[in-house]
């Protein structure tokens, strides 16, 4: 069976309502279904905003509040709880366990699904921001589709192979290497087309291309690729302040 798996990741809380509500209705909209949540430290939190009911809860648990670390107990989420000084980021710990590669504590889990959606930020740490982009390339998942909203921000990583990039007319679309030269095959509905090129990491040549038509589609035949759509959820109205979690209705799943 087809799923997508959410895994929240941590980072500041403190976006506009508007973006968590536009972030919320898209992951409504996910196919294939999501089949479970996976939450990386404060990321629990990001997901009790987004009205998310966690199913996992992984890292060192340094940065989730007490009160909301107790909230999770209550609610029956599994806690995955690592020590502080480890070689892997908490985002990291949370796409091993959502993939199945860190699957050993839970030996009768769930199968690696067929799409991992990370929701995070683009704000807090510059370091923490390039690292979370960088992960979402480990061949440890390359076998299953990633992206990434990092608020209104959409990431694909792209491996070999051809992708339609999922954009309006208009949207500005950046194709950035990652881990060295990407060999692009061939672009389509792009106003700049790249047509057997190879993307140099340390170049801008990707960067800020423009969807003159769809489908927009990008083929790569070897390297790492990531496309990144800015405000990918369109115009984003403004809204009242969050609800607490508790006032709010809906939840992703189906």
């Amino acid at each position: 069976m087809s799923t997508t798996t959410i895994v929240v990741s941590g980072g500041p809380l403190s976006g506009p309502a508007a973006v968590d509500a536009a972030v919320a209705a898209h992951l409504r909209g996910l196919d294939p279904p999501v089949g479970r949540i996976v939450a990386a430290d404060s990321g629990f939190e990001r997901a009790e905003r987004l009205g998310l009911p966690v199913d996992d809860l992984i890292g060192d648990l340094d940065s989730i509040s007490p009160a909301a670390l107790d909230r999770a107990r209550a609610a029956g989420v599994r806690i995955h709880e690592h020590p502080t000084a480890k070689d892997a980021t908490d985002l990291e710990l949370a796409l091993g366990l959502a993939s199945g590669s860190q699957d050993a504590t839970e030996p009768d889990g769930p199968g690696p699904p067929t799409r991992i959606v990370v929701v995070g930020t683009t704000g807090g740490r510059l370091d923490h921001l390039l690292a979370s982009v960088s992960v979402l390339f480990s061949p440890a998942w390359s076998h299953i589709r990633i992206s990434a909203l990092l608020d209104d921000h959409l990431v694909l990583a792209l491996g070999a192979g051809a992708t339609e990039v999922p954009v309006s007319t208009g949207a500005t679309v950046s194709l950035l290497p990652v881990g060295g030269p990407a060999h692009v095959r061939r672009t389509g509905g792009l106003r700049w087309v790249l047509d057997d090129e190879v993307l140099d990491p340390v170049a801008g040549r990707g960067v800020a291309n423009v969807a003159e038509s769809t489908p927009v589609t990008v083929e790569l035949s070897g390297g790492h690729l990531a496309v990144v759509v800015p405000g990918a959820l369109g115009p984003v109205e403004h809204q009242p302040a969050h609800q607490h979690p508790a006032d709010q209705d809906e939840e992703v799943r189906t």
